[in-house]
């Protein structure tokens, strides 16, 4: 057993005969030696461990000291700085704002520009999104702008790196007119993986597990090391725009699924790994999924989560479940009021969840039992602007920014998400007399203690050579999981796969396939290798249409009433008195798209069903395979009877759809290619038992056509 004298700074004896067994390095039961990376300090070495000079002063300060814990480095580091270099670490956003694009490079030189420059030396800071840059932009551009980025941050008094976070990047939704696959947050140089909803109908802990740890190793190959995410939101309204990237409404699928997905990200069971893993932002604390009809709290009308069904406690318990089990290092709250509603005999108060004492303190700190560091939604604690709005900082409107920011920071609040700069949220605080320097040193180091954990301070630097490859080297399995994800509802006659031993319809010696939905080249490609198949874009001539749609989307910036999962019921402006959708539709406009033009489109998809089922009926020897990308539910009874074969994806790619509808496996038929996906909510039967379920309890709608859990799990 290998033991280690004191460290003193300060006069306080930070490390005293132990094993350094909090050091964030302290795997397996040894401390491991990690890489150092440097530009333009010096390499200490001290007995037999290096260390990274990150003050350049050439001795090895506490901070600089890897075997300590990450709160011990971050409580040397924090009186260090200046107020004002602390204030500079309490804020995560886009440098430059929206209209510089943020971090993307935008050559392959990837040069910094003026605005991440003085981000860095002028604003001290060390926390932004990557907004992604065009399919023209390579995964190695990213990494070497980063690499850039990391650079002048080292070379900047202190060393502290910058981290970067991004949104959750990896589901490959579609885009309801045309099914075009589209990243979310847009990733091009990410491969398409299946949404989170996907995960869920995969319902495999371990394989889910996995898939976390490839999205960590994607996007450590590109310099970054937090992430946005994952939502263990109970989705138990299913109208909620957001439901794609939730787990799903059946409880211990959330609970197992989300727990495994995070310790994959992290690389380990509790907190980061720092040789594999990322920071994961667990939101959206207590939970998102109760929202008032099908609404999303983005906007005023949709501000409410509301619980009819005195269902608050399995939502929270939820929560409980995965912080205790993964420990992931931040968490992000929701915009919600929950609206009139107690826990354990305490009211709720009637403010955004980012200012909740009952919340924050009472459940997450003392009931849950968790210490990390709180990062808000953006725009939730925001300075009051000049038409008197405040973000989404719900409840908060009349207060004043010092009120909001001290409330905040009460509640366990330690930094704040915003499209420009956040530092004059917290000045604000200072200059009403709300907030203390004290108040801002202790944020600073919670905030400081999330970079040491990341494993940055020893090196920050990726090898821009590798990033492409590594990046693509996951493309079998993404598209694997894809088909894994795949969820089968109706299989007459067990018409799918369609293979050698298809049954010719029409009797003319051929089987012909028909296509809406799919790429040409990639139908074409899968009829060529099956014996009397062809390929025709005449439905009149096909034995086999095969019509793939999307489900209706949802817009989580908000109208003034929740989207309908039909095609073709219209948004309807929520009537607060009666607690539904009022007679009146939607004329709403948010961000350039309105309610009409969301209308219109779903209206196109029912067309397109509508014509496939018309033509059936002309020649009734066709049959329909339609599938459905489910970004949410969708209600399909109206058409069912006259549907052959229906399945569910949840992002995929044509060829990963092809593959299973051909059941092949590069372009040889493959037996062993079953459907495996079972639903993670229900289907409800109508747009009126949507309404008339409870916004808090999962899969309540009345004779659902398909109950949640439920899937063909063979050909």
């Amino acid at each position: 057993m290998i033991w280690y004298g004191c460290i003193v700074t300060l006069g306080i004896v930070l490390s005293c005969g132990t094993r350094y067994t909090d050091s964030a390095y302290f795997i397996d039961g040894k401390l491991v030696q990690p890489e150092i990376g440097v530009r333009s300090v010096k390499v200490l070495t001290v007995g037999k461990w290096q260390f990274k000079d990150s003050n350049n002063n050439g001795k090895l300060d506490p901070y600089e000291d890897w075997r300590l814990s990450p709160a011990k480095r971050a409580a040397d580091l924090v009186p260090r700085l200046s107020t004002d270099q602390q204030i500079g670490l309490l804020g995560e956003y886009m440098w430059g704002g929206f209209a510089a694009g943020g971090i993307a490079p935008k050559t392959e030189e990837a040069e910094l520009g003026t605005h991440e420059i003085e981000a860095i030396v002028k604003e001290f800071s060390r926390y932004t999104i990557m907004r992604w840059p065009g399919e023209n932009i390579s995964a190695t551009a990213i990494a070497r702008k980063v690499n850039k980025i990391q650079a002048l941050a080292e070379s900047e008094p202190f060393g502290i790196p910058v981290l970067i976070t991004t949104d959750p990047i990896f589901g490959a939704a579609n885009n309801m007119e045309s099914t075009a696959l589209a990243h979310q947050n847009m990733a091009p140089q990410i491969p398409d993986w299946p949404l989170v909803l996907g995960l869920g109908a995969i319902n495999d802990p371990a394989y889910v597990k996995e898939i976390g740890r490839m999205h960590a190793a994607q996007l450590r190959a590109l310099g970054i090391r937090w992430m946005l995410g994952p939502q263990i939101d109970f989705a138990t309204e299913p109208m909620w725009s957001r439901v794609y990237d939730t787990f799903g409404a059946i409880h211990e699928r959330v609970v197992t699924l989300g727990t495994a997905y995070i310790q994959g990200l992290q690389g380990k069971e509790k907190g980061v790994n720092p040789f594999s893993g990322i920071v994961v932002t667990l939101k959206h604390y207590p939970g998102g999924g109760a929202n008032q009809g099908g609404m999303d709290s983005h906007s005023a009308p949709g501000k409410y989560n509301v619980f009819p069904g005195n269902n608050l406690e399995e939502h929270i318990e939820i929560m409980k479940k995965v912080i205790q089990a993964a420990n992931p290092l931040s968490i992000m709250p929701n915009y919600s009021i929950f609206k009139d509603v107690t826990y354990k005999g305490k009211a709720i108060e009637q403010v955004s969840s980012h200012y909740s004492m009952v919340f924050k303190q009472d459940i997450l700190r003392k009931e849950i039992g968790w210490d990390g560091m709180v990062t808000s939604d953006w725009s939730a604690v925001v300075l009051n602007r000049d038409d008197g709005t405040a973000g989404q900082a719900w409840g908060t409107e009349g207060w004043t920014n010092g009120q909001r920011i001290k409330r905040y920071v009460e509640c366990g609040g330690h930094q704040i998400g915003m499209g420009s700069s956040p530092a004059a949220v917290w000045k604000a605080g200072l200059s009403e007399g709300t907030l203390t320097p004290k108040d801002i040193a202790a944020a600073a180091q919670k905030v400081l203690e999330v970079t040491f954990a990341s494993g940055l301070f020893e090196n920050p630097y990726v090898d821009e050579s590798k990033a492409a490859e590594i990046v693509n080297s996951f493309t079998q399995q993404a598209h694997e999981a894809m088909m894994r994800a795949f969820t089968l509802l109706k299989n007459n006659e067990a018409i799918l796969p369609l293979d050698k031993e298809t049954v010719d319809q029409n009797g003319d010696g051929k089987i012909i396939v028909y296509y809406d939905g799919l790429n040409d080249t990639a139908i074409e490609d899968y009829v060529t290798k099956v014996p009397n198949f062809a390929a025709t874009s005449d439905i009149t001539k096909a034995d086999y249409a095969i019509v793939r749609v999307s489900a209706r989307h949802g817009y989580y910036f908000g109208f003034d009433g929740g989207v309908p999962l039909s095609y073709k019921d219209p948004i309807m402006v929520y009537d607060f008195e009666k607690n539904g959708p009022s007679l009146t539709p939607s004329t709403a406009s948010s961000r350039g798209f309105t309610a009409q033009a969301n209308n219109e489109a779903a209206l196109k998809i029912a067309q397109t069903i509508e014509a496939a089922i018309a033509a059936k009926k002309k020649n009734p020897t066709l049959k329909l395979i339609l599938v459905v990308s489910m970004y949410r539910p969708f209600i399909i009874s109206d058409y069912l009877d006259h549907i052959d074969v229906l399945a569910a994806d949840f992002g995929m790619t044509d060829q990963a759809l092809l593959d299973m509808v051909f059941q092949m496996k590069k372009g040889v038929q493959d037996k062993t290619i079953q459907p495996r996906g079972t639903l993670p909510m229900e289907i409800p039967s109508s747009q009126e038992a949507v309404y008339k379920s409870k916004e808090d309890l999962p899969n309540d709608s009345q004779n659902p056509t398909f109950p949640a859990g439920f899937g063909i799990t063979s050909y």
